[in-house]
């Protein structure tokens, strides 16, 4: 049956269904686990997921296309089904969620012909090939061709902002036409904040916005036709490398989709759960540099916590999301049209007070302030009377009214936040020592909210009532029927999770009467410890005798050497004719380069925590030397306009002296608009145009050796003007090293000129510090002979057990500044508790587990400065083993020794 869709809801089988979703993705998620987020899924009130896949895993080398095991996206829309929910396919090709890329491929980058995101032939062919075959294994789950089937909308690309309708067009159609060729005939949606005309989808999605109930009504101003999807409602901030990650408070989250649903919007938060970016799947931020994403954590943060629990932020919002499907009806009454003038929620100056009205009743959205916000307000009803709504601590009340319950019963007013109805149980909350008043079929009575971990369980004309207040209402869970009240969650299998402050919980379904339960004890075991240690050094690595380096002609993409992503060795051999310090650049260092001379660590290039830039000095004397570098792809764009920053160590050190040039000034020129220099540029409006004066330099110049421009991250977007012609835009936030060729500069006097967009008296000063010119003096490792080896584990016999007593940084100081592997193991029961490893004493590196790749951790620089990033690492229980011992292997970059690394319960 096709799948339809007004203002208000989709049509689903013959019935009005409101969508209210959480992303997950399968590849972040060990295939063992899918069952447990997708049940924490439905637990915190969602009915829909949105599945984001991932083209990397699913092609990691060209024609490889792989759906199985972790890649059985069918499956994952499978187990959906079991869970009775529903599913939204982010299909790509590409997708962000904090990966390296945003989930594309790398092998795509040595692809000249290829360019990423465009309208190119080279691009549509490869994307469009794996766009096929993931719709192969996806179309017979569509709710159009099944009963029953989760399938109800795929999202084309992701966040396609670009205000370029001409080059939308060219490059989106092709992906939904390919979509519709390979069998997808449910509806189409995409994310791209109205930048440009539609062109695939059907429904215009919006990411997330500061103030999502203007934004909301703003969807239905345009489209009045449409459902007001707001898809991205970000619950957090992202974990980044080196830095305390910003809070937030949980009440943030609930008011943000509060004010969403209280214009009608059918939301998606963006993640559900981060889950855990394996291997070297995490990626880096467009919105700021340096800002190295950490494994579990997407541009969104997460709901639910590293180790999939509910905290806080999570339990919040499932109030508001269980409310929003327990009375799905309700809402999809709701007349869409009907958007009176109200105070602005988001405005925080005074109580915002919004009806929705409808033909199943009626929800009275009241939003406060967050300070200073009144501790009740008297509502003027229909009729006349007036009633008092005391106000929850986190200042949002949806009071209801004239709500049809079951057969014959309505709800003729709550005064009380309701979270569910469940069969003949209503569930609802309120502030500790308040009152609220529920009327049935005409008989109002008051009821008291009860202190402490209490619950008051009354009937009131043939209704359960359930009276939480804000803290006993997070112990409250419902399933297939079943009320628990006093636990911390349901289990897939409808057991109640124990809650440390309760012995006991109650029991509520259709059958019996309310029954009290003891709980059982926690009987996990104890905390395992971990064997002795092993370890093995990179001596042959580091010094270059090892037989594993093959010879290449320069340093170039490491992906078109095999290499899409972590690590990888090069060597280089020279011989100096004399004594000197060369100083050299490293313009193509866009990660981190360990680089090390005749055996000794001498700097770390690249940026984050302990790197030193790209400018390296290299001490020679009269002989022959040997220079390595582990090269670290650390994580590559997951966003923005600069996917293809450079990464690893491409090109030859060069060897560059700055160009004279005029002190810069204010030159009046025609403003430029910035699409007719570049498009896409993701964040352009059409109309955006650059300020009409420019900031300029002049220099003269009559080498024959290339210009490079050094351009630190600017706060806005910038016209690069040469000679009057505009060659480049460049994109704020992220650093830009480009090379202008001496045959296309003048011999003689250049005019180097930055067009920002916005006011340059807004930005002159911070322009004029960004830009440095120099020239290409030498080549300096031009004639230097080069090799490359893969980076890989090392063999068994390579190890040699080490005692406690010997890692002592005394003992181990051979190893300062050489990356080492170690290995131990440990015993792990079904009855452990969750485990954490704790890194306190290493540095940056890697973590294999069990023979697979699990993720990067980074705690501490070279010279043994801490990161304010966490220290520890969540081990997910799946990926344990119980009848045999756990392999754990840890690669530090640089020689620290786990003297106190260990494995900790999780609490």
């Amino acid at each position: 049956m096709p799948i339809s869709h007004d203002a208000q809801a989709f049509t689903i089988d013959g019935r009005r269904t409101r969508l209210v979703s959480g992303a997950l993705t399968p590849s972040r998620i060990p295939r063992d686990e899918w069952n447990d987020r997708i049940h924490d899924a439905r637990m915190a009130g969602l009915n829909c997921i949105e599945v984001v896949t991932h083209w990397a895993r699913h092609e990691p080398w060209p024609d490889a296309l792989n759906f199985e095991g972790q890649n059985d996206i069918a499956e994952f829309l499978r187990c959906i089904q079991r869970h009775g929910l529903l599913a939204i396919l982010r299909a790509g090709p590409f997708v962000n969620n904090g990966l390296d890329l945003g989930g594309l491929p790398a092998w795509l980058l040595p692809r000249e012909d290829c360019r990423l995101r465009a309208a190119d032939e080279a691009w549509f062919t490869h994307a469009n090939n794996y766009l096929a075959e993931l719709a192969k294994h996806v179309a017979p789950l569509q709710r159009t061709r099944e009963p029953h089937a989760p399938l109800v909308a795929v999202q084309v690309e992701h966040e396609w902002q670009c205000g370029d309708d001409d080059m939308a067009e060219a490059a989106l159609a092709p992906f939904g036409r390919a979509l519709r060729e390979s069998g997808i005939d449910v509806p189409i949606i995409n994310r791209d904040n109205l930048y440009h005309a539609p062109v695939i989808a059907g429904i215009e999605g919006w990411s997330d916005h500061d103030t999502p109930h203007a934004i909301t009504r703003q969807l239905h101003f345009l489209a009045p036709d449409k459902p007001r999807l707001l898809l991205g409602v970000r619950p957090g901030q992202p974990d980044v490398w080196g830095r305390r990650t910003p809070t937030t408070e949980p009440r943030d989250i609930f008011r943000h989709l509060a004010e969403a649903l209280a214009a009608g919007a059918q939301v998606n938060i963006d993640p559900f759960f981060a889950g855990t970016a394996f291997g070297f799947d995490a990626g880096r931020l467009a919105s700021e540099p340096d800002a190295w994403l950490t494994p579990d954590t997407s541009p969104g943060g997460a709901l639910l916590t590293h180790d999939g629990r509910f905290g806080e932020h999570a339990l919040a919002a499932r109030r508001i999301c269980t409310f929003a499907t327990s009375f799905h009806r309700t809402f999809c009454s709701i007349d869409p049209d009907d958007q009176p003038v109200v105070a602005a929620p988001h405005d925080d100056a005074s109580v915002s007070v919004i009806p929705s009205r409808g033909r199943q009743g009626s929800i009275v959205w009241i939003i406060a302030p967050r300070k200073g916000a009144p501790k009740s307000i008297a509502l003027t009803l229909a009729d006349g009377d007036t009633t008092e709504v005391h106000l929850p601590t986190d200042g949002v009340a949806w009071p209801l009214i004239d709500v049809h319950l079951f057969e014959r019963t309505t709800l003729d007013l709550c005064t009380l936040n309701a979270l569910a109805l469940v069969g003949r149980t209503l569930i609802v909350y309120g502030r500790a020592g308040t009152s609220g008043t529920i009327s049935i079929n005409g008989a109002p009575a008051t009821f008291d909210v009860p202190r402490g971990r209490s619950t008051t369980i009354e009937e009131h004309e043939g209704v359960t009532l359930v009276i939480c207040n804000e803290q006993s209402i997070d112990t409250t869970w419902h399933h297939n029927g079943t009320v628990f009240v006093g636990v911390s969650g349901i289990t897939p299998d409808g057991e109640p999770i124990p809650h440390p402050q309760h012995r006991t919980c109650q029991r509520i379904d259709r059958e019996t009467a309310p029954q009290r339960i003891r709980m059982a004890g926690d009987k996990s075991a104890g905390t395992p410890r971990l064997r002795t240690w092993s370890v093995a050094g990179t001596d042959t690595w580091i010094d270059g005798s090892s037989d594993r380096f093959v010879r290449i002609d320069a340093p170039g993409d490491l992906p078109a050497m095999g290499c899409n992503q972590g690590y990888a060795w090069l060597r280089a051999t020279f011989r100096s004719t004399a004594t000197r310090t060369l100083k050299a650049s490293a313009l193509t260092t866009g990660d981190r380069v360990g680089l090390y001379l005749d055996g000794k660590c001498i700097d770390i290039l690249g940026f984050g925590p302990g790197a030193s830039g790209t400018a390296v000095k290299i001490p020679t004397k009269r002989r022959d030397h040997t220079v390595t570098a582990l090269v670290d792809q650390f994580g590559r764009p997951c966003d923005g306009n600069n996917l293809n920053t450079p990464d690893g160590l491409r090109g030859h050190l060069l060897e560059l002296e700055a160009i004279k040039t005029s002190a810069p000034k204010s030159v009046k020129a025609p403003t430029l608009r910035l699409l007719d220099t570049r498009s896409p540029l993701f964040g352009v409006d059409g109309h955006d145009h650059t300020d009409e004066h420019r900031l300029t330099w002049k220099f003269t110049y009559r080498k024959k050796a290339d210009v490079i421009l050094e351009v630190d991250p600017l706060p806005t977007f910038c016209v690069l003007v040469i000679n009057d012609e505009a060659v480049d835009v460049i994109a704020p936030h992220q650093r830009r090293f480009i090379t202008l060729a001496a045959a296309d500069l003048k011999r003689g006097d250049n005019v180097l000129q930055l067009a920002p967009l916005g006011a340059l008296d807004e930005h002159g000063s911070a322009l004029k510090a960004a830009l440095r010119i120099n020239f290409v003096a030498s080549a300096i490792s031009e004639k230097w002979e080069w090799s490359f080896a893969e980076w890989e584990a090392p063999a068994d016999e390579a190890f040699i057990d080490i005692a406690t007593a010997d890692m002592t940084p005394r003992k181990q100081a051979h190893r300062k500044g050489r990356p080492a592997w170690w290995r131990t193991s440990f015993h792990a029961s079904a009855d452990s508790p969750r485990l954490a490893l704790d890194l306190a004493s290493m540095s940056k590196g890697q973590i294999f587990l069990n023979g697979v790749n699990f993720r990067r951790y980074f705690v501490a620089t070279h010279d043994g400065a801490t990161l304010d990033s966490t220290d520890t690492v969540h081990l997910p229980p799946t990926m344990l083993r119980h009848d045999e011992p756990n392999d754990l292997l840890i690669f530090d970059e640089h020689g620290f020794a786990p003297t106190k690394v260990k494995l900790t319960a999780v609490k």
